[in-house]
């Protein structure tokens, strides 16, 4: 298990996080998946945009272990929102995710 640590900033209309999150970016998409990296958001009267970046999922190294038979590999995450309107109200957001291995 890894330790989970975060802080948060904040003042006015910007927002950034480091460390661990679980960012919520739709019911369709990201929806609080652990992150570890970072997330930035800006948001000014009915307009906002939000990025998120980080790793998802950790390397195993299998080596001298019986009970991991496989790798696991790194996977990364990457996405970016722009929306307009009430976030629960009436609103319209384009959002871009895309994971590597």
């Amino acid at each position: 298990a890894m330790n989970r640590l975060s802080v948060n900033l904040g003042y006015r209309f910007f927002r950034v996080t480091l460390g661990d999150l679980s960012p919520a970016l739709s019911r369709f998409s990201v929806n609080g998946t652990t992150v570890r990296g970072g997330s930035a958001e800006v948001g000014y009267g009915p307009y906002m945009a939000s990025i998120v970046y980080g790793r998802i999922r950790r390397s195993v190294d299998p080596s001298g272990s019986t009970l991991l038979p496989g790798a696991s590999f790194d996977e990364w995450l990457y996405s970016a929102r722009l929306g307009a309107g009430r976030t629960n109200g009436s609103h319209v957001h384009l959002i871009g995710v895309v994971a590597r291995d």
